[in-house]
């Protein structure tokens, strides 16, 4: 009899090539995924995997055949479940994947008018660099994903994306309250050439800070770089230099209590767009909770308390 149980761990070992971290990928012993491997090569009357010592375990032939068959299989169930979502209300977990960003000051907003209106639904995010957000919703580790990509003109989404623009936001620069451009009401990329600049140190990120200055040929000058957020807030607030975002937080202080304030970057045309997306398949595979979730964070997106965030084109 054909044990779904048994060919998800067979599955997992052919994915991380080694019964130890499949063990650990599905939360059971290293003997349990053995065995039921020794078991689905019994049924099936041949080897799935050569084992090697040293090196783990690669799917022979047949087993590749299998790992095949089995990506048919659990992507038909997938969509069954789908489809099952739709004959009841709006329920059941639903993972976003969404740049860090966001996630500190638009997604709890966005998750309690989610919930207000369908009750039911659970969900969670993961909070990752633009690039890693979109790997999880490929690779089905999430079910949506809020995301910042760069505006470029005639540019291929990929095919395995769906996705809407929410906005395009316009470059903002966060200053201590002591910086000598925090008096003005804007300022512009000239002017910040004369300062010292905090940046992200994610390379996507990065990149998208630095699209600006490479608009106008210059280059900053980088004084201290960080991965996250509120450790960016916290060095501007010590007076380490500026940083680039698009976003305006509601709040003026750094976790370290510095005085800080945001001021839009005169002179620059949008260089990011928003986007809220999944993974591309026919309507009518879609779960209800995923149509449900991408309707109300458009909805959210184009409310009043979402725009107090973000300075946009008039």
């Amino acid at each position: 009899m054909l044990n779904i149980r048994y060919l998800s761990y067979f599955m997992a070992t052919a994915k991380h090539g080694s019964f130890t971290k499949a063990a650990v990928n599905v939360s059971i012993s290293k003997s349990a995924i053995v065995r039921a491997v020794d078991l689905l090569e019994e049924d099936c009357g041949t080897r799935l995997f050569v084992r090697e010592r040293a090196k783990g375990v690669r799917l022979t032939k047949d087993g590749e055949q299998l790992f095949q068959m089995c990506q048919s299989l659990f992507q038909d169930m997938r969509h069954l479940e789908s489809k099952m979502s739709d004959l009841g209300t709006v329920s059941g977990k639903l993972v976003l994947a969404c740049i860090e960003s966001l996630a500190a000051c638009i997604v709890p907003d966005l998750i309690m008018q989610t919930l207000k209106a369908y009750p039911n639904l659970e969900v969670t995010t993961l909070e990752a660099a633009p690039d890693k957000v979109m790997d999880l919703v490929r690779e089905g580790e999430a079910d949506v994903l809020i995301n910042a990509q760069p505006i470029a003109v005639n540019a291929t989404p990929p095919k395995w994306l769906e996705y809407k623009v929410l906005m395009k936001p316009l470059l903002c620069v966060t200053l201590s309250a002591q910086h000598p451009l925090a008096e003005k009401a804007s300022v512009t990329l000239e002017d910040l050439l004369e300062y010292p600049m905090v940046l992200m140190s994610t390379p996507y990120i990065a990149k998208l800070s630095l699209l600006y200055f490479k608009r106008i040929h210059r280059q900053p000058e980088i004084a201290v770089r960080t991965n996250t957020i509120e450790n960016l807030r916290a060095l501007i607030g010590k007076g380490f230099g500026y940083g680039l975002t698009h976003f305006r937080p509601m709040v003026d202080t750094s976790f370290t209590g510095d005085k800080l304030v945001t001021r839009p970057v005169a002179g620059v045309e949008p260089g990011i767009e928003i986007i809220a997306g999944c993974t591309n398949r026919s309507e009518q595979w879609m779960p209800a909770k995923t149509r449900a979730f991408l309707t109300e964070t458009r909805n959210y997106f184009s409310s009043s308390k979402c725009a107090d965030y973000f300075l946009t084109p008039p």
